[in-house]
């Protein structure tokens, strides 16, 4: 199971809590299902990772504001499962933007070094291998191979 980048609580303070309670009421009881919003929460927030993993060491160890926006509005997306409205559709288009250009390295989610992840050094014409010089070989061994 992956960390969430957002909360139940997260969620409730971007969105009215009767639109969540109505959007989480898969068997409808009319109440809030809290399992049902962590759900989207963590379909989210794997999505948000699909962009990420190339660029940062996941999990982060620091989520930004810009990262709990960005988890919210993808869950609200999902819980909306086929009756999304246009401000649904708009925002999670916009958000799938930006994890393509953190992705791309366009723009940064303002962490430090230590979340970035490591990437090989690319030379001209692909990439570059480097290794440990030869300690052994046939022509030092002077006779003994």
């Amino acid at each position: 199971m992956s960390n969430q980048y957002a909360t139940y609580e997260d969620m409730i303070k971007r969105y009215d809590v009767a639109d969540i309670a109505r959007l989480s009421d898969r068997d409808q009881s009319r109440t809030l299902n809290i399992d049902s919003v962590n759900e989207a929460l963590r379909d989210a927030t794997d999505e948000i990772n699909s962009y990420l993993v190339p660029r940062y060491k996941l999990p982060l160890s620091i989520v930004s504001r810009e990262l709990i926006q960005i988890t919210c509005v993808i869950a609200r997306y999902w819980m909306e499962s086929g009756q999304n409205t246009e401000k649904a559709i708009e925002d999670y288009k916009r958000m799938i933007k930006r994890l393509e250009m953190l992705k791309d390295g366009e723009t940064s989610l303002g962490l430090s070094d230590d979340d970035l992840a490591e990437t090989p050094e690319v030379h001209e014409g692909g990439a570059w291998m480097e290794s440990s010089p030869v300690i052994w070989d046939r022509k030092k061994s002077q006779g003994y191979i």
